[in-house]
Order: structure tokens, then C-alpha cells, then sequence
């Protein structure tokens, strides 16, 4: 069911990626969000609600991977550590 909710996931990285060292930084971070994408394929919400949820996804890793050319010392840290770092309280960059 994943692949019909995101049928492009394993290109996500290279859609975000301003250069080729974006690349694996991307892939860390789909990989920190794929199990909250499989997490909401469990849950009652419509198609629509799924959408929003992984276009929002989306937005989040490019902004990421924005970031780190934004802020170099980014490339120091781990994934999870840059998304722990940009998302507060509220769940939000």
C-alpha cells in the first residue's frame, strides 16, 4: 500500500538533492520517515488526509536538505539529529 501512497518514494532523494552530497543525506532522511508513512497506512484516515501527510513528508526533506547548504555545519550532524534540530513542539519546521 505504501507504493500506491507514494509510487516516486525511492526518488524522493534525488528530487531534493542540489548536488550529488545531498544524495545520501536524503535517503537517511526518507529513511527516518518512511515508518511514520507505514505508521499512517494503519490508521483509519482517508486518502486525502494520507495525501496531505505525504506531501507535507515531502516538503520536510527538501527543506532539510535545504538547509544544509544554508547552514554547512549541518553536514557534521546526523539526519535524525538536523530533524530533531528543525522540527518543534508543534511537529514543524
Amino acid at each position: 500500500m505504501l507504493a500506491e501512497l507514494c509510487p516516486d518514494l525511492s526518488e524522493w532523494p534525488h528530487r531534493w538533492c542540489f548536488d550529488d552530497g545531498d544524495i545520501d543525506f536524503g535517503r537517511n532522511v526518507l529513511e527516518a520517515l518512511t515508518p511514520f508513512l507505514q505508521h499512517l497506512l494503519a490508521t483509519d484516515l482517508s486518502r486525502k488526509t494520507l495525501a496531505r501527510h505525504r506531501d507535507h513528508l515531502w516538503m520536510l526533506g527538501g527543506e532539510l536538505v535545504r538547509r544544509l547548504h544554508d547552514e554547512p555545519r549541518l553536514r557534521m550532524k546526523t539526519p535524525t539529529a538536523v530533524q530533531l534540530h528543525y522540527i518543534d513542539d508543534e511537529a514543524g519546521p
